[in-house]
C-alpha cells in the first residue's frame, strides 16, 4: 500500500505543473461549466455536443490553471471539436 500511495504521491506532483492546483482548476472548470448551462441554447444540444463542451472546458481548466504550453491540453480540446464536426 505504501508503494501505491507514493506513485499516486507523484503523480499528483507531476499533474500539479502541467493541470495547476487542482482546487483553482476545479473553480474554474465549474465556472465554466456554469456559464455553458446558463446559456440559451444548452438545454436543445444533443448529449455528444453537451460532453464534448464539458471535456473542452476542462482542457481550458487546464490551460488557465496550469502549465499552458503543454500541447496535449491544445490537441485534446481540438479533438472533441474534431469529433463533433465529424458527425455535424
Amino acid at each position: 500500500m505504501a508503494k501505491k500511495k507514493k506513485v499516486i504521491t507523484t503523480k499528483l506532483k507531476a499533474r500539479k505543473g502541467t493541470h495547476g492546483d487542482y482546487i483553482e482548476n476545479f473553480r474554474v472548470i465549474q465556472n465554466l461549466k456554469a456559464t455553458m448551462k446558463d446559456s440559451v441554447n444548452w438545454e436543445q444540444l444533443p448529449l455528444e455536443q453537451k460532453e464534448s463542451l464539458e471535456m473542452i472546458a476542462v482542457k481550458v481548466g487546464r490551460v488557465l490553471s496550469g502549465d499552458f504550453d503543454v500541447a496535449d491540453h491544445w490537441e485534446d480540446i481540438e479533438g472533441y471539436s474534431h469529433l463533433i464536426s465529424q458527425d455535424l
